[in-house]
């Protein structure tokens, strides 16, 4: 199999066709489009036929000749048997006679070869189908529309990204990442050897295609499509995307796609674009295997702590015996403890739960100020122990949306907990709700130390947190931001934080209105 930079050098040297811009200072010559298909068989007279409707004047010479001239020669590389004599034909009538190679048995080294020998292009044709809407086009592009002679080179931009991509592509070639170059039109230009591995696909057969014509894995061929629409028609600077294919065995192949704006000089418009697709295969099955790890112990964990909570509560009730007041304190700081344990340990177990591939979200109507009047419930006695104020900012009763209760209470309190834990002593804790027409917006305020903005990401990653591990003075195991995130992202909703240093933080969410009841009687569907 080619790799690219074989390909590439091949056509720079051989003056090939790359994302329809002729490379081999061709002349244009204004022609007719008079075109000489030398071969035979129904192959070929089919793919004379679809050239002539789409307005090409065609005719069809066998292998042997005689070869009269035409504006360019089209070469069935699979029937012709003649390629030395037919070279040196080429040579002494027309020089600088555009020829386009199409080959039933494409070959590297015989690519390679035409190439460098000085063809217009080399396209494969399979099973002796012939590539007529890319030929056409191909055909179109070096003689009709963007030939360049040597006194109108390349532009400037677009020479500079060819060099670029030359250099580039000898080290990308070497990486386990797939990458596909794109010009601005959406044709592929370039690809690596990962891209040929994941895809199954051959350079030679891509180069100059359009990328929704990519063969491979649909669900991951329609995720690069949309990415690319999303960059080159969308306007957007970078787009990401994950899909899961079937493996083998059961097990599942995960990629993650990239597609990056290649931006041109100064304010002109964009030179194409570059996807990047990994396999996080290993990754996510390293995730799940520990997820099921943590949901294990975890399990495993809450059996003896619930027998510890329970004999402390005995003996802080006075029914095992009379308690000392000094024991009485040690046994109340061994149940709040144990309290803050079960806390983490509930964590672990809604994040592997929220992981877990038979994860299915609850789905209720409820109305949102009973939401925040539960969440927020526990939080009284720690936020008088610290000197806050927790202000909440009820809705109206009519106010509904549809969730998983349970869920978003658990998320809300993620949000709550935070904002308690890094908020100083004299502080306030703000819950509020707008309500708009078609959503609710619930909004977690506070007047703590801040998130420094290259710190937004990080904090709702599992384990994350910003102090340092041997400094830490605010405690916890770095999950409920992680398990809030995923919550509402199971909800088609995320996390949105507004931020800065020593200027509190905001977290808000979004979640769908339910409309309001019908005025006919009826309740109209949420």
């Amino acid at each position: 199999m080619a790799s690219s930079i074989e390909a590439m050098e091949s056509l720079r040297t051989g003056g090939g066709v790359l994302g329809g811009v002729a490379l081999n200072g061709e002349p244009d010559r204004g022609g007719a489009g008079r075109l000489l298909i030398i071969g035979e068989g129904p192959s070929a007279e089919r793919a004379a036929r679809a050239l002539e409707v789409a307005g090409w004047m065609v005719k069809l010479a066998p292998p042997t000749g005689p070869w009269p001239l035409a504006d360019a020669w089209v070469v069935f590389e699979g029937a012709s048997g003649a390629r030395s004599r037919l070279r040196q034909t080429a040579e002494n009538l027309a020089p600088r006679l555009p020829i386009v190679v199409v080959d039933e048995q494409a070959d590297v080294e015989q690519a390679r070869e035409w190439l460098l020998w000085g063809a217009a292009d080399y396209f494969p044709a399979p099973g002796g189908e012939w590539p007529v809407d890319r030929l056409h086009s191909r055909l179109e592009a070096l003689h009709l529309e963007r030939c360049h002679t040597a006194q109108d080179p390349l532009p400037a931009a677009e020479n500079d990204l060819w060099d670029d991509l030359e250099r580039v592509m000898t080290f990308l070639d070497g990486i386990r990442d797939g990458v596909i170059f794109t010009d601005s039109d959406g044709a592929i230009i370039a690809i690596n050897r990962s891209v040929e591995r994941q895809l199954g696909i051959s350079s030679l057969a891509t180069l100059g295609a359009d990328v929704e014509s990519l063969e491979g894995p649909a669900e991951l061929c329609a995720l690069l499509t949309q990415g690319f629409e999303r960059v080159l028609v969308g306007g957007v600077n970078e787009w990401n995307g994950e899909v899961l294919l079937g493996g083998l065995a059961g097990e599942p192949l995960a990629f993650e796609v990239s597609v990056l704006a290649l931006p041109g000089a100064e304010e002109a418009a964009r030179l194409g674009a570059v996807a990047i697709l990994r396999d996080v295969s290993a990754v996510r099955r390293s995730e799940r295997v520990k997820s099921q790890f943590l949901s294990i112990v975890s399990h495993e964990l809450r059996a003896p702590l619930t027998a510890i909570k329970t004999f402390v509560s005995m003996l802080c009730q006075g029914r095992l015996g009379e308690v000392p007041d000094r024991q009485q304190r040690v046994l109340d700081d061994i149940r709040d403890q144990a309290r803050r344990l079960e806390h983490e340990i509930d964590k672990v177990i809604s994040l592997a739960r929220l992981e877990g591939e038979d994860f299915e979200r609850g789905d209720e109507e409820f109305p949102v100020r009973d939401l925040i009047e539960v969440a927020c419930r526990p939080f009284s006695r720690t936020v008088e122990a610290k000197g806050l104020s927790l202000h909440l900012e009820m809705p109206a009763p009519d106010v509904l949306v549809r969730a998983d209760f349970e869920d978003i209470k658990r998320a809300l309190q993620a949000l709550i907990e935070n904002s308690i834990k890094f908020t100083p002593e004299g502080g306030e804790v703000r819950v509020w709700v707008e309500a708009e027409d078609e959503s609710v917006v619930m909004r977690v305020q506070d007047t703590g130390i801040g998130i420094a903005p290259w710190h937004h990401e990080l904090i709702f990653e599992r384990f994350q947190q910003v102090e340092r591990p041997l400094t830490r003075q605010f405690g916890g195991a770095g999950l409920g931001l992680s398990v809030a995130r995923r919550i509402l992202r199971a909800h088609d909703s995320d996390v949105e934080l507004e931020s800065a240093p020593m200027q509190g933080a905001t977290f808000s969410f979004r979640l769908p209105r339910c409309p309001l009841a019908a005025p006919a009687g009826g309740t109209a569907p949420c």
